[in-house]
């Protein structure tokens, strides 16, 4: 837990701190345009978590249904079956995903939405800021349903040595961005490090379900 958010505030602490192309008065100085991006991003990541939930009961429940109705001479069908189930989620994921973008986009552009509200129109910053960090937090989240598929096959270590180097990714690339570019570009270091969580994580997965018997009765 604790790693997930160093993760997602690794990007807020470089933009506040970075002085290119601005003078900031403090080592740390909270940027209300970009922390308003990240916010309206930060969306994608908590309206997933129902499907993250939804996913790992379903996932749990029919480990226990198919491992009852698998031949045991037969044991490659038991991952085959459940793989096919992991697609299903992943599809709903980014299914949702794609009604969270329209949200959003409502939100940015509609007469009921951000500028109804405060009574200000959203700063293009804000809304290219919103974008990049939709789609890490969309990464991020996948990233955390592999993971939450391999903490069921008692299987931790992988996912959290995938944060640990997404993490570093993070840090690396927003860094960069952050003193080199502009200051807001530290969204990418959270975009690549969301695609490094996500890649590495489902991988691990993947390989797991290639031999999903052995992880399962190992994990119990």
């Amino acid at each position: 837990g604790i790693l997930v958010y160093v993760f997602i505030f690794i990007d807020r602490i470089l933009a506040w701190s970075s002085e290119i192309n601005r003078a900031i008065p403090y080592t740390i100085y909270y940027e209300k345009d970009y922390e308003i991006g990240m916010d309206l991003a930060i969306l994608v990541f908590l309206l997933l978590t129902g499907v993250l939930e939804y996913s790992i009961a379903s996932f749990s429940k029919f480990l226990d249904i198919s491992q009852k109705l698998t031949n045991y001479a037969k044991p490659k069908g038991f991952g085959r079956k459940l793989l096919k189930l992991y697609w299903q989620h992943i599809a709903m994921l980014i299914g949702t995903t794609a009604l969270i973008f329209i949200l959003i986009y409502l939100i940015i552009t509609s007469s009921w939405g951000y500028e109804a509200q405060f009574n200000e129109t959203l700063n293009s910053l804000s809304i290219h800021v919103c974008i990049i960090g939709g789609l890490g937090y969309f990464f991020l989240a996948w990233g955390m349903l592999n993971s939450l598929y391999m903490f069921t096959l008692n299987q931790p270590k992988a996912a959290i040595k995938a944060l640990v180097i997404a993490i570093v990714v993070n840090l690396i690339v927003g860094m960069f961005m952050s003193r080199v570019f502009a200051y807001e570009l530290s969204v990418i270091g959270m975009l690549a490090g969301g695609l490094t969580f996500f890649a590495l994580t489902l991988n691990d997965c993947l390989n797991y379900y290639k031999n999903l018997d052995y992880y399962y009765y190992a994990a119990y």
